[in-house]
C-alpha cells in the first residue's frame, strides 16, 4: 500500500508535566497540592466535621484530572474494552455490506468468513425479508440494524436470486466491520455512504469507491460519518491524500509543549475532484473526528455539516494506574490543516450547524396529475430525506451546486 505521502517526526519524547498555558515543574506542583490538602482538612478537623478520607481522595484527584482535561475520564478495564472493540470495529453482526438503489435492497459486498457468507449469501442477491419483517417502508439504517445485535442473535433472511425467493438462517457472531457501512444512489447522480468507521485494513475501500464514482460521472457525495468512530490512521490518511491540494499539511500532533510529534503531508499523485458533504454529530470520535477535522481545515471541495464532534480526534491516552484503573486523558494536540486545533476540550464545530429535525421542505399534498420520471425521482428523493435534517441539507446544497454547474467547486 502506497504510504509515501506522509511524513513522520517522531522521536523520543519526555511529556513534561503540563498545566494548559504553562509548563510546570512536578515537584512544585505536588507540594502545593499537598499543602492545600493537608490546610483544608486542619479546618475540617478544627470544627469537628466528618472527613471521609478516601471520598476526598477520589474528589481531589478527579478535580485534578478534569482541570487538566475536561472530556478525560477514569476507565475500568471492562470499560477500556469495550471502547477498544468500538474503535476496532469489532461487533455482533451478519457481515454483508448493503446497497440501496430506489426501493432495491441488495447484497454488495460480504466479510470473508461471516455468518451471511457461511450461510450462503452471494453478492448480488435482493433482500426481500429479514426477521420476519418486511423492508418496505424501512430507511437504510433501520434496514442495518436487522443485520445486528447484542449477541448472538438468530438471523433469517429470505432473499431473491435469479428469479427465485432463498432463505438462509445463521448466528450473529463478533465481526470485523467494514469501513462503509452501506452506499446508497440518490437520482441526480448524488452518492450518499454511510461510515462505520475507520478500521485496519480498511484504508482502500473508500477512495476506490470514490474513483469508481468519479468514472462514472457521478456529481457528488455525502459522506456519513454521525456515530462513526475507529482508530486506523492510515486509512485517513489514505482518503485525504485522495483529496487534498499537493504537498499541503493534512494534519499533525504536537506535544502540548508545541514539539512537532507527528506530521502528515499529501503527496502529488492524482486527486479525486468529487464535491464532498460531510455529516458529523456528537457521537462522531476518534478517527472518523479526526477525517472531520481534517475536511474542515486541510481539504477543498468538502463542507462539514451536523453538530459539533464528541472531543476525541484521536488526542488521549489510556495510562494505567496502580489501582488497575486507567486514566483515559488528552496528552496531545491536533493541528489539522494550517489552522484547526483541537485539544480534546472542543468537538470540530461543522461548518454548517443543522438540526437532526431540520427539513426544508414542510407539507407536500398528494399529486392526483401523472408525473414525469424526473419528477416522480425528485419526489422519491424529497420523501427519502425527509426527517433527516443534516442529509435533507446536505442533498439541497449538492443539487444547488449542479444547478450551478459547480462540478469542480473549491478544487485547484
Amino acid at each position: 500500500m502506497h504510504k509515501a505521502f506522509w511524513c513522520l517526526l517522531v522521536g523520543s519524547v519526555v511529556m513534561p508535566a503540563v498545566v494548559f498555558g504553562t509548563v510546570a515543574p512536578v515537584g512544585s506542583a505536588a507540594g502545593s497540592l499537598e499543602r492545600g490538602l493537608d490546610e483544608v482538612v486542619s479546618v475540617f478537623n478544627e470544627r469537628a466535621l466528618h472527613v471521609d478520607e478516601p471520598l476526598m481522595l477520589g474528589g481531589a484527584v478527579e478535580g485534578m484530572l478534569k482541570a487538566v482535561d475536561p472530556n478525560g475520564a477514569f476507565l475500568t478495564q471492562q470499560a477500556l474494552e469495550e471502547m477498544t472493540h468500538k474503535r476496532n470495529g469489532t461487533f455482533y453482526s451478519a457481515g454483508v455490506r448493503l446497497c440501496f438503489t430506489g426501493e432495491a435492497v441488495t447484497v454488495e459486498a460480504l466479510i470473508p468468513g461471516s455468518p451471511a457468507e457461511q450461510a450462503g449469501l452471494l453478492p448480488g442477491d435482493g433482500i426481500v425479508r429479514v426477521k420476519d419483517q418486511a423492508l418496505d417502508g424501512l430507511i437504510p439504517p433501520e434496514i442495518i440494524s436487522l443485520f445486528r445485535g447484542e449477541g448472538p442473535d438468530e438471523v433469517e433472511v429470505v432473499f431473491l436470486r435469479g428469479g427465485e425467493e432463498h432463505t438462509a438462517t445463521f448466528q450473529l457472531a463478533p465481526v470485523q466491520l467494514s469501513s462503509v457501512e452501506f452506499v446508497e444512489y440518490f437520482p441526480e447522480d448524488l452518492v450518499y455512504v454511510r461510515l462505520n468507521g475507520f478500521f485496519a485494513s480498511s484504508g482502500g475501500e473508500l477512495p476506490s469507491l470514490l474513483k469508481a464514482w468519479k468514472e462514472q460521472r457521478k456529481f457528488g457525495v455525502i459522506l456519513d460519518l454521525r456515530n462513526a468512530s475507529g482508530s486506523d490512521m492510515d486509512s485517513v490518511n489514505i482518503l485525504a491524500n485522495a483529496l487534498a491540494p499537493p504537498r499541503s499539511r493534512l494534519y499533525g500532533f504536537q506535544d502540548k509543549s508545541g514539539r512537532w510529534l507527528q506530521e502528515v503531508i499529501s503527496d502529488e499523485s492524482e486527486r479525486l475532484s468529487l464535491p464532498m458533504m460531510v455529516l458529523v454529530n456528537g457521537e462522531t470520535s476518534e478517527a472518523s473526528e479526526l477525517l472531520a477535522a481534517v475536511c474542515k481545515n486541510a481539504l477543498r471541495g468538502c463542507m462539514v455539516l451536523g453538530a459539533e464532534t464528541s472531543g476525541a480526534p484521536m488526542v488521549r491516552e489510556a495510562v494505567p494506574l496502580s489501582d488497575g484503573r486507567m486514566l483515559y486523558l488528552a496528552t496531545r494536540l491536533l493541528v489539522a490543516g494550517e489552522k484547526g486545533r483541537y485539544d480534546g476540550r472542543q468537538g470540530v464545530q461543522p461548518d454548517i450547524t443543522v438540526s437532526d429535525d431540520w427539513y426544508a421542505g414542510g407539507y407536500e399534498p398528494e399529486l392526483t396529475v401523472s408525473l414525469l420520471e424526473e419528477e416522480k425521482e425528485d419526489k422519491a428523493l424529497r420523501e427519502r430525506v425527509r426527517g433527516d435534517g443534516p442529509l435533507s441539507r446536505a442533498t439541497d446544497l449538492l443539487l444547488g451546486l449542479k444547478a450551478l454547474n459547480l462540478q469542480a467547486v473549491g478544487t485547484p
